[in-house]
């Protein structure tokens, strides 16, 4: 029992390291020795991907207020860099629309804020 509890271990570490490496091949090597199973190795590349994914396309995000100070809504850039979406918060708020200009995102926001 404790042999298995310092295997479980020793995996858990092994699987941190590769996820701190952020290696494609460390994983690949690491499953071709058969120190993670097929199954954990499909997890951590999906997970390494998705770093890698963000950290080559950061998530821009701008709160956005109203004349008081209160957040009302958030406009995000888009996966193609080119257009904002502008969402208002709140459960009776559109789901939003795409602009081309984060100043016209904005204004929308601002303006569904003021029609409620």
């Amino acid at each position: 029992m404790a042999q298995q509890a310092q295997a479980v271990r020793g995996s858990q570490k092994l699987i941190r390291g590769l996820k701190e490496q952020l290696d494609l091949s460390a994983v690949n090597r690491a499953e071709a020795a058969n120190e993670i199973t097929a199954n954990q190795a499909l997890r951590l590349r999906k997970w390494i991907n998705a770093v890698l994914d963000v950290r080559e396309n950061p998530v821009t995000t701008s709160l956005v207020q109203d004349a008081h100070g209160q957040f009302i809504g958030e406009v995000t850039q888009l996966a193609d860099g080119k257009q904002w979406l502008a969402q208002g918060y709140g459960k009776t708020w559109p789901t939003g629309e795409a602009f081309d200009d984060v100043q016209q995102a904005i204004a929308y926001v601002r303006g569904i804020a003021a029609a409620q």
